[in-house]
């Protein structure tokens, strides 16, 4: 979920229950997107494996997931900020100060 808490800065707030902070990793791609990566393995006493468990059904999920988010053009990329509580990553995102939105005319020169 993206939301805008505040004039100056958008705040994402994504799910990641069941993960550990050491689990996630959270880059900055080209063309402003924010990928988020989480990987969950089971936890098995070292003497028992999956194999020998034989599971009949195993409703847990496992692996590896990932998600992209497209930030806005004005996010400032620079100062991102990222935080991790409860099953839940914060992600701060200032946005840019100098940002032009207004029109502007663009001169076409002559190619000879």
């Amino acid at each position: 979920m993206i939301s805008l808490r505040s004039d100056t800065e958008y705040h994402l707030d994504a799910d990641v229950p069941g993960s550990k902070r050491e689990d996630i990793k959270l880059s900055l791609q080209p063309n402003n997107f924010l990928l988020i990566e989480t990987k969950k393995f089971p936890k098995f006493d070292k003497d028992v494996t999956p194999v020998s468990l034989k599971y009949f059904n195993l409703e847990r999920l496992f692996g590896t997931e990932s998600r992209s988010i497209s930030l806005p053009a004005d996010a400032d990329l620079e100062f991102i900020k990222a935080s991790y509580q409860n099953g839940t990553l914060l992600i701060s995102v200032p946005k840019k100060t100098n940002v032009h939105n207004s029109a502007k005319d663009i001169e076409i020169e002559n190619l000879i």
